[in-house]
């Protein structure tokens, strides 16, 4: 499952952050992995994260302005329960954790090894690159990644883990290196992206290029997306794309949320 949470004031987002993914993890044993995406919340999103092989991707930096904060991405990763990793966090020196954003993204994944041993190195999120340019969360099975992989290495691409999620991350890198415009906007990105993709999937992007925007999209995996608010709230602001076709790479469905 993927889960996206947006929330407004700071208590109530704590509050209601909380008792959302509570829900979620009541679920228990039908959770075996799990994609989480998170706008702001990531005090609340980790008490309540299943365990096993857990990394998170968080706006990274301790700059105080907003857009600075937003152009880094921090990948922290931990072996072990939800606890290991949130030590992890507080051990970092880069990172004030203490700086509040009206807007604030962070992605985190919970694994069971499908490709590669569990470790750090194999655990999501997968980057593009040692800049962290792109990152991405996975669940399900991508059947041509090798074809995919060997194309990307011929394109100097250089590999570091043995997942098939790995990809995914240099393949939407590759897409946006070579983009004929330089105003592509993230939802075309992954549409080219997973044109490419065969198997099934559910998966959550997070860019610097792209500061406080995220774009899920799912094939063949399940996907839910969570609102929580005081009042009644039109999807409208969450665009969300249906795409059928005539070939299986063709049939997905994409939403892209951005910062208001």
């Amino acid at each position: 499952c993927v889960c996206l949470c947006e929330r407004e004031g700071r208590r109530e987002r704590e509050r209601e952050t909380e008792t959302f993914l509570g829900l979620l993890c009541t679920w228990g044993p039908l959770i075996l992995t799990g994609v989480w995406g998170c706008v702001w919340g990531l005090p609340a999103l980790l008490p309540r994260l299943p365990s096993c092989v857990v990394g998170v991707g968080i706006d990274g930096g301790n700059e105080k302005d907003w857009e600075a904060n937003a152009g880094k991405i921090t990948l922290i990763k931990k072996k072990g329960k939800v606890k290991a990793l949130d030590e992890e966090i507080n051990k970092q020196q880069d990172i004030d954790l203490d700086i509040e954003f009206d807007v604030h993204l962070g992605i985190a994944h919970t694994r069971w090894a499908t490709h590669g041993e569990p470790n750090p190195v194999n655990s999501h999120p997968q980057r593009s690159d040692k800049n962290n340019e792109f990152i991405v969360i996975h669940n399900g099975i991508i059947t041509n990644y090798k074809d995919l992989k060997k194309f990307l290495e011929s394109k100097g691409y250089e590999f570091e883990s043995e997942t098939d999620t790995e990809t995914i991350a240099k393949l939407v890198k590759y897409m946006y290196d070579n983009c004929e415009s330089d105003d592509i906007s993230f939802t075309t990105l992954v549409e080219r992206v997973i044109q490419q993709l065969e198997g099934a999937f559910a998966l959550v992007f997070k860019s610097v290029h792209y500061p406080g925007q995220a774009v899920g999209t799912r094939r063949g995996s399940p996907l839910l997306i969570g609102v929580r608010s005081e009042h009644k709230l039109s999807t409208d602001h969450i665009p969300i794309l249906y795409r059928t076709g005539k070939s299986p790479q063709a049939d997905a469905l994409i939403f892209h949320v951005m910062p208001p």
